[in-house]
């Protein structure tokens, strides 16, 4: 509740975003006088008190490791602290303001390809990083990604963020977003399901769509990823890209975010251009006109 003081500091400002793991609050720490975002886990309601203290630890510590290991990583929100209330376990990390991605969808102009493709590129920007200390994120969707006024973007909820090469338990991911190898147990997590997953967001961006219907689960390379006619109004390089970014077969997207982010090349703003009237505020666009973006070498081969 507003007004809470959490683990003796960190006082309950406002509500910020609710979701299946837990609510987001933003609050004041009141040892450093600033504003902090706190994930909370959910109130227990019918599951055994043991299986409820279970699940916290997995996921609130889970994520509170994932966090501290990705430290210094542009676009990923740092990890301050956590603690229980009750028996209530939180997490809190850096404030990031601004919009999901999802709300932002829904601004006139969003689905310009200079747009997708720059929400793509940062993605791809802060995914290296993220691959390359050995974690796969596995739930990426316009829901955990947020558009920061200055039209940066910033990648959270790091709960089910899984090490390359572990083997999972149980299917992961959401609905929509998740890969085909997703959808089974006992899959290994590989940079392959954050590849699909990009792709699903760049034709939600697109065309306001999902591929396969908007659900991964069994498809296979003779299963129609769009309807006839559906992605006519995407630019061909684009639309290219996109289809192989989800395609069903893991061996045939694009082996890592490096290789997307080459592809992406020819469609991204560049260094000095004028933005375009037409592009809305918030202004994604603008971290590659003002030359921010990452130096683009050829894939490796």
């Amino acid at each position: 509740m507003v007004g809470t003081v959490l683990g003796g500091r960190y006082r309950v400002d406002r509500p910020l975003g609710e979701g299946a793991c837990g609510a987001v609050v933003v609050a004041v720490d009141l040892v450093e006088d600033v504003k902090v975002a706190v994930k909370v886990q959910p109130e227990q309601t019918f599951e055994s008190t043991s299986w409820y203290a279970r699940t916290g630890e997995i996921l609130f510590v889970t994520e509170k490791e994932n966090l501290a290991r990705l430290t210094g990583i542009r676009g990923i929100p740092g990890y301050r602290d956590q603690g229980e209330a009750g028996s209530r376990r939180y997490v809190v990390m850096d404030l990031v303001e601004g919009m999901t991605l999802e709300a932002f969808i829904r601004n006139p102009g969003a689905q310009r390809a200079a747009v997708a493709a720059s929400v793509l590129g940062q993605l791809c920007e802060i995914l290296a990083d993220v691959h390359g200390r050995g974690l796969v994120h596995r739930d990426i969707k316009p829901e955990n990604i947020m558009v920061e006024p200055n039209g940066e973007i910033r990648l959270i909820d790091m709960g089910f963020a899984r090490f390359i090469g572990a083997v999972e338990d149980y299917a992961s991911g959401t609905k929509g977003y998740s890969a085909p190898e997703q959808h089974l147990d006992g899959a290994v997590v590989t940079v392959a399901g954050d590849i699909f997953s990009l792709g699903c967001v760049l034709f939600r961006m697109s065309v306001l769509g999902l591929p396969y219907g908007g659900n991964a689960r069994g498809a296979t390379k003779e299963t129609e990823i769009f309807p006839p006619g559906r992605l006519d109004m995407m630019s061909p390089e684009l639309r290219s890209l996109g289809l192989a970014l989800v395609a069903a077969d893991p061996a045939e997207r694009p082996a890592d975010v490096l290789e997307v982010l080459h592809r992406l090349a020819p469609m991204l703003p560049v260094f000095g251009e004028t933005r375009d009237p037409k592009t809305r505020r918030p202004d994604v666009t603008q971290w590659y006109r003002r030359g921010r973006g990452r130096p683009i070498s050829a894939p490796r081969t």
